[in-house]
């Protein structure tokens, strides 16, 4: 009996990514290695030669909406868009040797308020500073920023991996930095608003491998995917990559994947569509590429792929370009290398060693500019709410300089409905399953946007009709999976998706999942046992026969050697039983034990054949009737028989040719040989005696 569904409603945000971009340049203009740079301002990009960076390993770079750049730092110095040293700009907590220094971060909805995040190199030679974050505030030194006195190398946490990522959240207004702690196996993600960092309520995710000595268990790159769906991080020493599902609402990481990654894993780098990851090692030449798609566990690291060999075997850091390319650093070198197509499988991705030539004065060195993420995903769609019959909103993450949208939801059955020129359109989709979502955007040439979403059932619990057991028995119902809560009944103690019941009455379950609540009640009845007796504990004579009846009611019978008629007929002692089944499908059963009674022979020991009818004659006699062949002699004396039979019902009147015998001892022997031992009969097979003959 089904109960109606109360509905909730949750607010989910689905990101789909295109290579336009509208107003968001902040990752166009990067400084790195050794005086290298290059801007994404033109297509091919341009090298520049004017950086002051001199770093071996992590740096960050940021520019404004229009692809200016603003500073760039290497974790411990910053530099201003003039490549001078910014205001109070030195003696950052971050090290150029460390994997990734610093990233930094734009304060939403601040245009001028920015914090630079720093992690300190993990060798022991070097001071742990911690992770830590200094704030930048570009209206100082007449526009060219400085750092603001007394909010320098601020502390968050202690100590930190050489590890640090950053990406937005779902809705735009605020953007996660996430670290991790050293020798812990703790993920730390803290949210970045207009108000500020959120110190007070950082997000702690312990998950995965602890990362612990020895010390290059700290470096190697994490990533986030530029969806902020997914979490990537190189565990060096283990020659492990470790991907997570990543939560860009709460900020909690889980789900860790394990991948075996070569020697010495290094740089990582997601594609757009985060299907595919891309690493490279630090002290080896492959590029690998693993399909996270691919299917559980075991298939996704089956599916790694070597799609590119570097010339020399020193892998760097990957970096997602405004482009849509992957660039790969090499240390010491003139050059980087290039992944062109990296939403492509295989060979299709378009690897190309040493492709991009920096200037002549410039080296690659093994760091790239850590980034927000998600400024490479640049233009998406999203929505609101992700379940049938809710009414979904779907908008894009940026609408500046669009001319016009034309939406198509995928929805073919819903008529007119399944299209709009609206900037902000809402679609209610009547049925779950997967629907292709295209915005078609005019801006100067027309391009398109897809995304394929995921339509949600409402809950549908069913547990089937009303059901009757046996006395004795019990039943399991089952509510179906995929449900995110689970409660039977009043009992807080069962909470999943199978429940059994050994007792008549009324059984509910009420599911919840994201798209509401559902509930479902069944009957249980309790039918009685069929009623059988095969009676009391008995006992049977050898050559007798038992007729067992548990009655002719029921509609079938087995009992313990297989027979299925309705009566048994024994005639030895043993164990028997029998199981019987009505007509409702119930069975119930009854043993007796059947006891032999022995057949034994006795022989009195004298007799008194003086005719006075009181033992006047010598015989064997039988516990109980039977046929047995029986051989009995007697011997006086001498030796001399004086007596013989063969059926134990003839006795001796103590005569010897019809005289009388003496008084005195005589012997018997008897002969049973030809009754074969068995329960009823365990004795001797010849048996001896003496008797006395008295007058």
């Amino acid at each position: 009996m089904k109960i109606p569904f109360a509905r909730f409603i949750t607010t989910v945000a689905i990101l789909a990514m295109s290579h336009i971009s509208y107003g968001q340049q902040e990752g166009s203009e990067w400084y790195f290695g050794s005086f290298a740079g290059m801007s994404f301002q033109s297509e091919p990009p341009t090298a520049l030669s004017n950086g002051a960076l001199n770093t071996s390993e992590g740096c960050s770079s940021i520019s404004n909406t229009e692809g200016e750049l603003l500073f760039y730092t290497d974790g411990i110095t910053i530099y201003n868009r003039l490549h001078n040293v910014m205001l109070n700009g030195t003696e950052l907590s971050g090290n150029s040797s460390a994997t990734q220094s610093g990233v930094i971060v734009p304060v939403p909805d601040k245009p001028d308020i920015f914090y630079v995040f720093t992690v300190s190199n993990l060798d022991w030679s070097s001071n742990m500073e911690g992770f830590r974050y200094s704030k930048v505030n570009m209206e100082l030194d007449g526009g060219k920023g400085g750092v603001v006195p007394g909010e320098k190398n601020l502390l968050l946490f202690e100590p930190t991996t050489e590890r640090i990522t950053s990406v937005k959240n779902y809705n735009e207004f605020g953007i996660w930095v996430i670290g991790h702690e050293w020798e812990s196996n703790r993920f730390i993600s803290f949210l970045v608003t207009a108000n500020g960092i959120d110190i007070n309520n950082p997000v702690y995710s312990n998950v995965g491998l602890i990362h612990e000595s020895p010390i290059n268990n700290g470096k190697g790159y994490m990533k986030a995917s530029t969806s902020g769906d997914r979490i990537a991080v190189a565990i060096q020493m283990s020659n492990i990559i470790q991907v997570f599902d990543f939560n860009n609402v709460n900020g909690q990481i889980s789900n860790p994947i394990s991948l075996p990654a070569g020697d010495l894993p290094y740089g990582l780098e997601f594609s757009k569509d985060s299907r595919f990851l891309y690493a490279d090692e630090r002290y080896d030449n492959h590029l690998y590429q693993w399909d996270l798609e691919a299917g559980d566990e075991n298939a996704v690291i089956d599916s790694r792929k070597t799609v590119g060999v570097f010339g020399k075997k020193l892998g760097g850091a990957l970096q997602m370009a405004p482009n849509g390319k992957i660039y790969i650093a090499h240390k010491s070198q003139k050059f980087l290398s290039i992944v062109h197509a990296p939403d492509n499988e295989g060979s299709a991705c378009n690897f190309e060693y040493a492709a991009f030539d920096l200037c002549e004065t410039c080296l690659s060195k093994e760091g790239l500019p850590s980034f927000i993420q998600s400024y490479f995903n640049v233009v998406w769609i999203e929505h609101e709410h992700q379940c049938a019959y809710d009414t979904i909103f779907f908008s894009l993450s940026d609408t500046a300089w669009i001319q016009s949208i034309s939406w198509n939801f995928g929805d073919p059955q819903s008529g007119a409905a399944d299209s709009s020129e609206l900037y902000f359109p809402w679609h209610i989709y009547t049925e779950p399953g997967s629907y292709e979502v295209t915005a078609t955007i005019t801006h100067i040439t027309d391009k398109t946007i897809t995304k394929t979403i995921e339509i949600l059932p409402l809950p549908d619990v069913d547990l089937g009709d009303d059901r009757l057991i046996c006395d004795g028995d019990s039943i399991v119902f089952y509510s179906g999976e995929g449900f995110d809560s689970y409660q039977w009944m009043d009992d807080d103690s069962h909470t999943s998706s199978l429940f059994t019941a050994y007792q008549e009455g009324e059984y509910w379950v009420r599911v919840t999942d994201i798209c509401g609540t559902d509930y479902d009640t069944v009957f249980l009845g309790v039918q009685e046992l069929p009623e059988i007796d095969l009676g009391n504990d008995t006992v049977i004579m050898y050559n007798t026969t038992i007729t067992l009846d548990p009655g002719n009611d029921f509609s079938n019978y087995v009992w313990q050697d297989g027979s299925e008629l309705s009566e048994y007929i024994l005639d030895y002692p043993g164990i028997y039983w029998v199981e019987v089944q009505n007509d409702d499908g119930c069975k119930t059963s009854d043993t007796i034990y059947i006891e032999a009674i022995p057949f034994t022979i006795h022989v009195p020991t004298a007799f008194s054949p003086n005719g006075d009818g009181l033992n006047d004659t010598f015989q064997a006699m039988a516990s109980y009737e039977t046929e047995i062949q029986f051989r009995m002699s007697i011997f006086n004396r001498w030796g001399e028989r004086v007596f013989k039979s063969k059926r134990i019902e003839d006795g001796w009147d103590g005569t010897f040719n019809n005289m009388p015998c003496p008084i005195g001892a005589y012997i018997w022997v008897i002969d049973a040989t030809s009754f074969e031992e068995n329960e009823f009969f365990k004795g001797e097979s010849k048996i001896r005696g003496n008797l006395t003959l008295l007058r």
